[in-house]
C-alpha cells in the first residue's frame, strides 16, 4: 500500500524538524526536496483523476 499524501506530508515535517537540529543540515536538503517532488507528482495524478472522472459523469 502507497502512503497517502498526508502521509507524505507529515514525513517532510518530521524530516525538516530533524535537518534543522543538525549541523550538516545543508546535505540532507536533497532529501526534503525529492520527498516534495513526489507529493507534488502524487497530488498532480490525483488531481488529474479526479478531473477525469467527472468529465465521465
Amino acid at each position: 500500500m502507497e502512503p497517502t499524501i498526508e502521509e507524505l506530508q507529515a514525513a517532510r515535517k518530521v524530516l525538516v524538524r530533524i535537518i534543522q537540529s543538525r549541523d550538516d543540515r545543508a546535505k540532507f536538503v536533497p532529501l526534503v526536496l525529492a520527498l516534495e517532488k513526489y507529493v507534488a507528482n502524487k497530488q498532480a495524478l490525483k488531481d488529474d483523476l479526479t478531473r477525469i472522472l467527472a468529465e465521465v459523469a
